[in-house]
């Protein structure tokens, strides 16, 4: 089964850090945790269109807490299954430091790693594992399975039926069995 499993809010969560390097750069907001970020066109809205470039610097890139359970859980994953790591790293500088991050955290090589953004949806694969409810809503539409890390922008009452909500690893490892026995 090929997976495609996107970086940030999986992986890794720059999240925090772009909370505090806004703070730290003078902003003033009720955005003081990563609980504010309430949907992704907030952080647009807060940080600018470009914030990715702006943010998303190579201390980020390199420093960003790992999510070191839902790691494990992957690298089972990769045991069994073709994983593709797909991220939306624009900024040349930060895309060198996560190559390098994620070629040592994994042992992968680097063509197991794409950087594409929203284009993700559009990618030959069966399951996509993303934050990004809209990612994963277009990659359900066109008929993949979805599992969507649950987090503060994300929430919504209704999902579609290809999207499945997972809380953590342990989720994950427990929807990729069903899926796996049929």
């Amino acid at each position: 089964m090929k997976i495609l499993c996107d970086c940030d809010g999986v992986i890794f969560d720059p999240h925090i850090l772009w909370v505090k390097k806004y703070l730290a750069d003078g902003g003033e907001s009720e955005f003081s945790c990563l609980n504010d970020i309430k949907d992704w066109k907030f952080l647009i809205e807060l940080l600018g269109d470009d914030f990715l470039d702006d943010y998303f610097t190579p201390e980020i890139a390199r420093d960003a807490p790992i999510n070191s359970d839902m790691c494990v859980a992957i690298e089972r994953l990769m045991d069994k299954h073709d994983v593709q790591f797909v991220t939306d790293v624009s900024n040349e500088r930060c895309r060198k430091v996560r190559k390098e991050r994620m070629m040592r955290l994994f042992g992968i090589y680097e063509h197991q790693i794409t950087f594409v953004g929203i284009e993700r949806v559009q990618m030959d694969a069966d399951v996509l594992i993303d934050d990004r409810l809209e990612s994963c809503v277009r990659f359900a539409v066109r008929g993949g399975l979805s599992l969507l890390v649950s987090m503060p922008w994300n929430q919504c009452t209704k999902l579609h039926p290809n999207v499945c909500r997972i809380w953590g690893a342990h989720d994950l490892l427990h929807v990729m069995e069903l899926i796996e026995n049929g």
